[in-house]
């Protein structure tokens, strides 16, 4: 359990619940499918077996998924995660080895418990000093890429059927652990439903919110694509310069430059994707221009040049587009 408590493991607990129920169905599912295949053709466990080889199971599954998620922040997470396994097979072979009358078999216990805290203090002392593997930021991740349940399932259902089909019985004990198996498998995609629910609202509201600051702004913000035409703009640009998205979306920014402009603003957004001024932040690089309004007015506007065409989730140009008239005016 203290494995869940490492950084980098989980931000809550909720995500620590379903990081223990990960390694408890993988747990369950594997047990499952040995006892179907193994245990019980050769003779059903003893009471004390069986509730030992579901503890151990069920433990040593979740460290493998604690030690699996920390080893991301912090590599020498792994030594812990293996002493975590070490002492607890170590425990459960000792208590066999009690219930069955095999002393022969305790020291072989006795040395894996031994050997296992003294690994995981080995991680502890190295999680300390060394240096941070990844960032951390994804610590609420789910392991999407990886669907950890995916396989023990099949394994477990696999076993099920080639045993029925073979003409064999499910006893009691097959059952019941492939009962627990869906309903710790159900939980724990009811509590991943209820954080995906979560994220998504927050994902609205920061939608929201950035909407309403744009939306506020004096400034409109307009995006090129490297065709430099035009694949979005802020609300801000009917407000200001009296333009709907359908006089401006899907066709060239140029189209709204006045015509002694048109060489100066291309040669400008040009000069700004080659170069890289604009995205490496050195200097403002402004372009004025007289820009149509949806009146027909031509307007006198400065604009400043952001290339976030390396940026995956923006991927083009980005100007922020000011109306300059009253200031030369004033001038």
């Amino acid at each position: 359990l203290g494995l869940l408590l490492l950084p980098g493991v989980a931000t809550s607990v909720r995500v620590r619940l379903r990081r223990g129920l990960d390694g408890a169905g993988i747990g369950v599912f594997l047990l499952s499918a040995a006892w179907i295949l193994v245990v019980a053709p050769n003779g059903a466990l003893t009471a004390v077996g069986l509730a030992v080889s579901v503890i151990t199971c069920v433990t040593v599954a979740v460290a493998v998924v604690a030690g699996a998620r920390a080893v991301r922040y912090r590599p020498a997470a792994l030594y812990c995660a293996s002493g975590a396994s070490l002492a607890t097979a170590g425990t459960a072979a000792a208590t066999i080895a009690t219930a069955n009358g095999a002393p022969a078999w305790l020291a072989v216990a006795a040395l894996a418990q031994i050997a296992g805290p003294a690994l995981a203090t080995v991680g502890a002392h190295r999680a300390g000093t060394e240096p941070l593997a990844t960032d951390p930021a994804d610590g609420d991740g789910t392991f999407a890429a990886q669907p950890l349940l995916v396989l023990p399932l099949v394994l477990a259902l696999g076993a099920a059927a080639e045993h029925l089909i073979r003409g064999g019985r499910l006893d009691v004990t097959a059952t019941l652990l492939g009962m627990v198996g869906v309903a710790v498998l159900a939980v724990r995609e009811a509590l991943a439903t209820a954080d995906v629910r979560r994220f998504a609202g927050r994902l609205r509201a920061r939608e929201a919110h950035f909407r309403s600051l744009v939306a506020g702004s004096k400034d409109v913000t307009v995006v090129l694509d490297t065709d430099l035409v035009v694949r979005w703009q802020s609300p801000a640009a009917a407000r200001q310069f009296g333009l709907s998205e359908q006089d401006v979306l899907g066709r060239p920014f140029c189209d709204l430059i006045h015509p002694q402009d048109v060489r100066a603003v291309v040669a400008g957004l040009r000069n700004a994707m080659i170069d890289g001024t604009a995205e490496r932040g050195e200097a403002d690089v402004l372009l004025p221009a007289r820009l149509r309004d949806g009146f027909g007015r031509w307007r006198d506007t400065e604009s400043t040049i952001s290339d976030q065409r390396a940026t995956p989730e923006v991927a083009a140009l980005v100007l922020h587009v000011r109306d300059i008239g009253d200031r030369l005016d004033l001038e």
